[in-house]
């Protein structure tokens, strides 16, 4: 049931009687018809999934293992690693949102918020490769040319963006 349908009907049920106060959450009893025999939907997404996670978590401590293996750029494959877990945390939340459907509106921000790490070292990846040297790159984005929205030059140019970042990057590492 669509969440916005049941948002409908809880305001239908709460109207009638003002001291019943519920949560929005999806109806526990909402599982589907049965396929076949008693295997409903619901059952059969989650032994997909579980392969699938399995698989996935496989295949990325495989890659891990690669890495750390040869850990011979640790700028570099630090963030890699970082990158080559994002797909078992996606797979891991919306796994355990198969198994716990109630619950699914409190499991899955979560996996946003590993998202953000996996792009912030995709962005910390990039400028590795770009200028290996930490040194050069206030020379190199000093060079790119800044501009506005309308193309006007930027006083600073892209240094200033660039020192922003490298500010998120050292509050960062402060945390980890």
């Amino acid at each position: 049931m669509p969440l916005s349908l049941h948002l409908a009907l809880l305001a239908t049920r709460d109207s009638s009687n003002t001291s019943v106060t519920e949560c929005a959450r999806p109806l526990t009893d909402d599982i589907g018809q049965p396929l076949v025999g008693s295997l409903t939907l619901h059952h059969l997404m989650v032994l997909i999934s579980a392969p699938c996670l399995a698989l996935t978590v496989s295949s990325s401590l495989y890659l891990c293992w690669r890495h750390l293996h040869s850990y011979t750029a640790p700028q570099e494959q630090r963030q890699i690693l970082r990158i080559v877990n994002l797909p078992v945390f996606y797979c891991l939340f919306n796994f355990l949102a198969l198994c716990f459907y109630n619950d699914y509106l409190y499991i899955e921000p979560i996996s946003g918020a590993y998202e953000a790490f996996a792009v912030a070292s995709l962005f910390l990846l990039t400028l590795e490769y770009v200028c290996p040297d930490g040194t050069d790159r206030e020379k190199y984005f000093e060079n790119l040319p800044g501009e506005d929205k309308k193309g006007n030059p930027v006083p600073g140019g892209s240094l200033v963006w660039f020192q922003v970042s490298l500010i998120d990057e050292a509050l960062r590492r402060v945390v980890n």
